[in-house]
């Protein structure tokens, strides 16, 4: 009974993050979606690998002795890619 009670109050704690997450990857987006409109109209490539690696560097910097650095950097590849799909789209 007790693991299912402290179970369920983590399981609550997950979802609270996760709508505070969607909130601010919709953010994201659509500002990603703005660079993309913005890249387009000057005629500048959507694919910046520099850009990436700054981002990145900066987050190690930030994030250095995080238990999980590897992971939040393998999701910001993602997103990385799932930005440029974005704005190819716009």
């Amino acid at each position: 009974m007790l693991f299912e009670i402290e179970l369920e109050a983590l399981r609550d704690q997950l979802d609270r993050i996760d709508e505070q997450i969607c909130v601010l990857l919709e953010q994201r987006f659509e500002i990603t979606d703005e660079v993309g409109r913005l890249k387009k109209s000057y005629d500048q490539p959507i694919d910046q690998l520099s850009r990436e690696a700054q981002i990145k560097q900066n987050l190690t910097d930030k994030l250095e002795g995080y238990k999980h650095l590897n992971e939040i950097l393998n999701l910001y590849e993602l997103l990385f890619d799932m930005s440029k799909k974005s704005q190819k789209n716009v």
